[in-house]
């Protein structure tokens, strides 16, 4: 079987893998998306077994079709989710990095109403026991009275931003933006 090996050119080092995959489909979006001035595609012919073993081994490196949240995209619903052609290790950063994100946010975000609030602010809350009463409310009652009550949308981090963060000096900007045009 066929697979196709992509490495990362740095200037003063020998390739290093970036990523690998059997499928051409993924391998032609991939190059599609992606800088090709930097990545150097390989193709190698092995055996499934020794593939198998490659897969298990190298996982990180697996190419496929990924999803991202994001809301930059999203005009008629608060999140869409965009697809790319990434490596496992790709989307496992993205995640990590959107969890610490989303902690960050978490320390400085009103639980009710979901805005980020300054230390001023929060320091006369804390003098007129906010937290304390919100934290044993019913959300029944926070629901009546007005308030959003703290949901996972809060918390829902920007995903393709967070990859663009990350990866965006891979990517062929003009092409990714051209497919994900409404």
């Amino acid at each position: 079987m066929k697979i196709y090996l992509i490495y990362k050119i740095y200037e003063a080092l020998t390739p290093i893998l970036y990523a690998f995959t059997e499928d051409k489909n993924i391998l032609n979006d991939f190059k599609s998306e992606r800088n090709m001035n930097i990545f150097k595609v390989k193709e190698k012919t092995i055996d499934k077994e020794n593939f198998e073993r490659m897969r298990i081994s190298h996982h990180d490196y697996l190419l496929g079709r990924k999803s991202y949240i994001t809301k930059a995209l999203s005009s008629y619903s608060l999140t869409t989710s965009v697809k790319i052609v990434s490596t496992d290790a790709e989307e496992f950063s993205v995640f990590v990095q959107s969890d610490r994100i989303g902690k960050i946010l978490g320390k400085y975000t009103d639980p009710i109403f979901g805005e980020i609030v300054n230390d001023k602010i929060m320091k006369e809350l804390n003098n007129l026991y906010y937290y304390s009463v919100i934290r044993y409310g019913d959300e029944e009652c926070i629901v009546a009275a007005g308030a959003t009550p703290l949901n996972d949308y809060l918390y829902n981090i920007d995903q393709l931003s967070v990859f663009m963060m990350l990866y965006g000096d891979t990517m062929v900007v003009d092409k990714f933006d051209d497919k994900y045009d409404e």
